[in-house]
């Protein structure tokens, strides 16, 4: 809508150019009123067409957070049955620990040991026992199985509580990082130029939009990009980095800045960015920017580490 006025102007420039004397109005006087019309016309509705797909962008992501919302409650009620898991098997196992700390008290794991111990030597003593009578024999034999089930129950339980204290461990990881990622559902979106890039190509302004404007000469490949180094520079990132800290692009000049200084502070700007791109990528429409930047640190950071071995 910003050209209507000239194209109002050159409209009766026209149209004084153009009517007859007298102030009759020439044929082409209409021409140039439906021409304005129809432009008028087209400028609104491709205004309204941009509006309604980044309102469309907007209710993706936010179906998009639902979802890991979602995710989320779901990975914590898991937990929770697990937790119930292991307070039931503990609470088989805790007869077991009895007996064993009625012989032994002390430590859990020693007692439940000697216990083992103590039921090995008592099979050593049934099979000295195996010659009396009938009766005898089958009842040593019932002790015996008795012996080796318990002995089996024991293990499989132990064994089962460390597996689940394992998926614990992992399912509270998960979650912790699946809150994390909440927090850069938008800034996913963002490409290095701090654009947000939407469904159909299109970039919309953000924030941050222009923050490397004077700083980077861009190439095809970002890795080829070149970066100004110097102290104005380097002000101006960590100036960026301090407002919009979840913006991961500042963190990764940084770390090839101080790089290529010789500056050890880069590996800590690095890891940063790094932290950062895991996240965002594991969001659905991050922009590709994201992707490329973390394949490339990785590659870097993994290189540094083969050569320091």
């Amino acid at each position: 809508m910003a050209e209507q006025p000239k194209i109002a102007e050159r409209f009766h420039q026209a149209v004084h150019e153009t009517s007859h004397p007298g102030g009759k109005r020439s044929p082409f006087y209409y021409i140039l009123l439906v021409a304005l019309l129809v432009t008028v016309v087209v400028d609104v509705y491709m205004r309204y067409g941009t509006v309604r797909r980044i309102q469309k962008e907007k209710n993706e992501l936010a179906i998009m957070v639902r979802d890991l919302k979602r995710q989320t409650k779901e990975l914590q009620k898991s937990a929770e049955d697990k937790d119930n898991e292991i307070f039931r098997l503990e609470t088989l196992l805790a007869p077991f620990e009895a007996a064993a700390l009625g012989r032994y008290p002390g430590v859990v794991e020693e007692a439940l040991d000697k216990f083992g111990d103590d039921l090995e030597k008592e099979e050593d003593e049934l099979t000295d026992l195996k010659e009396t009578s009938g009766q005898q024999k089958n009842r040593l034999k019932g002790m015996e199985r008795d012996i080796t089930k318990h002995r089996k129950e024991v293990a499989n339980l132990k064994k089962r509580i460390a597996e689940l204290e394992t998926e614990k461990v992992e399912q509270t990881k998960e979650i912790a990082l699946l809150s994390a990622i909440h927090e850069y559902v938008e800034v996913a979106t963002w490409n290095m130029d701090g654009e947000a890039m939407l469904w159909n190509s299109q970039k919309l302004e953000t924030p941050v939009s222009g923050w490397d404007k004077d700083y980077r000469k861009k190439k095809p490949i970002i890795e080829d990009n070149q970066w100004e180094c110097g102290s104005a520079a380097l002000y101006h990132y960590r100036e960026v980095m301090e407002q919009y800290p979840k913006f991961p692009f500042t963190y990764y000049v940084l770390a090839k800045c101080l790089h290529a200084k010789g500056e050890p502070a880069w590996e800590e700007y690095a890891a940063k960015a790094v932290a950062i791109l895991k996240k965002t990528t594991r969001i659905s429409g991050h922009a590709p920017d994201h992707a490329a930047a973390l394949v490339e640190l990785s590659a870097f950071l993994e290189a540094i580490d083969r050569g320091s071995e």
